[in-house]
């Protein structure tokens, strides 16, 4: 059984191989057998070519292993988990939601309150001015103190 420790606490790894594709299986199968199906009469393989075939199929095989039946108690776990975070999301997207909105009636407000036609118009028209060449970039870390 794989455990994987997440933001919101541990998680059970389900990968099985049956829900990988089925070209894997069959190119497994090919492997294991000795050689690809496709190729008649392909010289015997050196020992490097075996080596590195057995280490691409443990790679492709990792993980991969039947795991038992989730227990009642962790089927529980992990709905009440789906949920809290299903929850979580819907909320902040709400909280976004009601930034972006409010955003949008100061915006037109703003228009609004201008003084003149002339800067009601101007202001409502979008500025495609190309971004100047000596504009900074923004950066993740704060400037440097001097």
């Amino acid at each position: 059984m794989a455990l994987v420790k997440g933001t919101f606490g541990i998680t059970r790894l389900s990968t099985r191989t049956k829900t990988l594709s089925p070209l894997y299986n069959v190119r497994i199968r090919a492997l294991a057998s000795g050689g690809d199906p496709r190729k008649k009469g392909a010289p015997p393989k050196t020992a490097e070519e075996k080596a590195s075939e057995k280490f691409f199929l443990g790679v492709l095989r990792a993980g991969t292993e039947d795991l038992p039946p989730l227990t009642a108690e962790e089927k529980a776990q992990g709905q009440k988990l789906a949920s809290n975070y299903n929850k979580m999301l819907f909320k902040r997207h709400n909280e976004e939601q009601i930034i972006i909105n409010a955003r949008a009636v100061l915006h037109r407000s703003s228009i609004k309150a201008l003084p003149t036609e002339e800067l009601i118009s101007e202001a409502q028209e979008p500025d495609l001015r190309p971004i100047p060449l000596y504009r900074q970039i923004a950066r993740w870390t704060p400037p440097k103190a001097v």
